[in-house]
């Protein structure tokens, strides 16, 4: 097998860590990535058989020419086997990091660990920014997802039978797409004068493509999440990710049409208080699913796992009211939380039409 077919099984964490889900025992090694980043290694301390270990905390230390880093479990669990060929040879680690360079074999205390960890693609894209997904009809006019893995040669489609299963998660039919007709209800609608945010809510309900585009593989509207202290919160959509992809999906907080972000006459450039009070319901859902056993009961309930999801704010027009370098580090600063207009909305949803009439 070679290193791609490999990264293409394995799991990883945010931290670099890579196991093998295909085994009852897991493999934990480094990522290729972090061999070239952390340079030469010269010396591998190894952790003790039998120890036990929790996802996050450093079980090991590698050191190499350049520093000495911390390696962390990927997964809860007993530290059953050592490489020890490592004592001798650690630069196994640069030369093979996805095969004779594995450091230890984690028992699982809990094998759906694993599901929170991400895909190659996931690792690649939310942790490096390395993989590019690309999009592209078919014969039968059909809108195709390739993802596509970046090496040292060139972009790799993943198109094996095995990839297919594990990382695509399906087809995405652009004939799927609605047209003309709701991209004209949909301008209508969030022009209409003092237009409420569940007359659109429930629009969107009924026409998902406009919040999913390509991206998402469904928009599942009022979702509830409770916390084990009993506290509920419902976020007007959660966009599902397309399995396999990643588990970062997407939370959507609608505001009317007509709503501004910034107060006009604001030296500072305030927000208004509904749009402060979004923001605020916008974090308290990603504390949310930062809680572990928030993410195993939602996981439990509605089939799909989020991790880390994006946050996205939908208000207002378009950003013509964005005019002064204030208003534009005050928004910078809501980061992570992704400010889209209905504006944006049409205009991509406008864009799927058009390549469905081609």
């Amino acid at each position: 097998m070679n290193s791609l077919e490999q990264e293409i099984i394995y799991r990883f964490s945010r931290d670099h860590e890579w196991v093998d889900p295909t085994l009852e025992e897991l493999p934990v090694g480094i990522s290729d990535y972090a061999q070239d980043a952390m340079g030469d290694m010269v010396f591998v301390d190894l952790p003790r058989v039998g120890n036990e270990v929790e996802t996050g905390s450093s079980f090991t230390e590698l050191e190499s020419t350049k520093s000495v880093s911390d390696i962390h479990a990927p997964v809860s669990g007993t530290i059953v086997s050592v490489n020890h060929r490592l004592v001798d040879s650690p630069e196994l680690i640069n030369e093979d990091p996805y095969g004779d360079g594995w450091i230890a074999k984690i028992r699982p205390r809990d094998r759906t660990e694993i599901s929170n960890l991400d895909t190659v693609l996931g690792y690649k894209f939310d942790t490096l920014g390395q993989t590019e997904h690309h999009f592209y009809l078919d014969q039968d006019r059909q809108l195709r997802y390739r993802p596509t893995i970046e090496t040292d040669q060139a972009l790799v489609d993943v198109d094996s039978p095995r990839s297919e299963s594990l990382l695509i998660g399906g087809l995405i039919d652009v004939r799927g797409f609605e047209g003309q007709d709701v991209y004209d209800e949909f301008e209508e609608l969030i022009n209409t004068p003092g237009v409420q945010e569940s007359v659109i809510q429930s629009f969107l309900e009924q026409h998902p493509q406009i919040l999913t585009g390509v991206d998402f593989a469904a928009a599942v509207p009022q979702v509830v999440l409770r916390s084990a202290d009993e506290t509920v919160l419902r976020p007007d959509f959660i966009l599902r990710p397309y399995a396999g992809r990643s588990q970062r999906g997407a939370i959507v907080e609608l505001k009317r049409p007509d709503q501004l972000l910034v107060k006009a006459r604001s030296r500072h450039g305030s927000l208004y208080s509904n749009v402060n009070d979004a923001i605020d319901q916008l974090r308290s859902y990603q504390e949310f699913f930062d809680d572990r056993e928030n993410r195993e009961t939602f996981n439990s309930l509605y089939k799909f796992g989020i991790l880390e999801p994006h946050l996205m704010l939908v208000i207002g027009r378009s950003q013509d009211e964005i005019a002064t370098d204030s208003d534009t580090r005050r928004l910078a600063r809501l980061s992570p939380i992704q400010v889209a207009t209905y504006d944006d909305l049409l205009s991509r949803y406008g864009r799927l039409v058009e390549l469905r009439r081609k």
